[in-house]
């Protein structure tokens, strides 16, 4: 099956209301600036297990390790991206820590050679998160969506039904973080939202929401429906089984 994607971005939209403010990384102090990693997540190098951490007084298996890859020269907005990145990671409570370690690919052989050699081992600038659990819709760009091997057995109403419910949820727990914490995610698209069904298996009954390189402050005392309102109307799934934004407008479409 064909698939048309559009991508969740919410910031961008021409109707913007007064509450949205500025991007992550256009409110970026000094202070913000310190953290020891130069690349945005966009460019990263894999997403790593932790299977130690000092600094941590949790299990580590709560942790994933991101390997930042250097930044691209000619684009230096790309530095303030990875910045405000961060500081979104530490206003929503799941930052742990950022530095550098030696280079995790690398075999005990490689780092034998490398020290008889005198040479240096490569060091790479990571971030350090809390690990979130669930899985993910189907990437809308398999040629096989909506039959995964995850949903085999759901017909398109089904599947639609489904996408319907794991978006109410990403919408509704994106619109309590912006009252909680001022922060509003800018990209729900399906890779970015990781759910869990309920016991019977019949429902999605949670989820949570990953990567927040993209996304925009919010303006204190806004109102959660509001917010929900606006996510609903323009986040975006999958357009050609209808799991769209919506255009809520006498004589319109509603709904997704």
């Amino acid at each position: 099956m064909s698939i048309q994607y559009e991508p969740g971005r919410l910031g961008g939209r021409a109707n913007r209301p007064t509450w949205l403010l500025s991007k992550f990384e256009d409110q970026l102090t000094d202070a913000d600036k310190k953290v020891t990693i130069t690349a945005a997540a966009i460019h990263n190098e894999g997403i790593w297990n932790v299977k130690s951490y000092k600094g941590y007084s949790g299990s580590p298996g709560d942790l994933l390790l991101k390997i930042l890859s250097e930044p691209d020269e000619s684009n230096p907005s790309i530095l303030d991206y990875n910045y405000g990145e961060v500081k979104v990671l530490k206003q929503v409570g799941d930052f742990v820590a950022s530095g550098y370690i030696k280079d995790p690919r690398l075999s005990t052989l490689d780092k034998m050679k490398s020290k008889i050699k005198s040479k240096p081992l490569s060091r790479f600038r990571v971030v350090i998160m809390k690990r979130k659990d669930g899985k993910s819709l189907p990437s809308p760009n398999l040629d096989d969506y909506p039959h995964s091997s995850d949903y085999p057995h759901l017909s398109n109403s089904q599947f639609k039904k489904l996408a319907e419910s794991v978006k109410r949820l990403a919408c509704e727990a994106a619109s309590e973080i912006a009252v909680n914490r001022e922060v509003l995610h800018g990209d729900l698209q399906v890779g970015n939202i990781l759910f869990k069904m309920s016991l019977d298996q019949r429902t999605p009954a949670s989820v949570n929401l990953v990567d927040w390189g993209t996304g925009n402050w919010v303006s204190k005392g806004v109102k959660k429906d509001e917010v929900l309102q606006y996510c609903l109307e323009n986040t975006i799934f999958y357009r050609n089984i209808g799991v769209r934004r919506g255009v809520i407008a006498e004589g319109g479409e509603s709904g997704f």
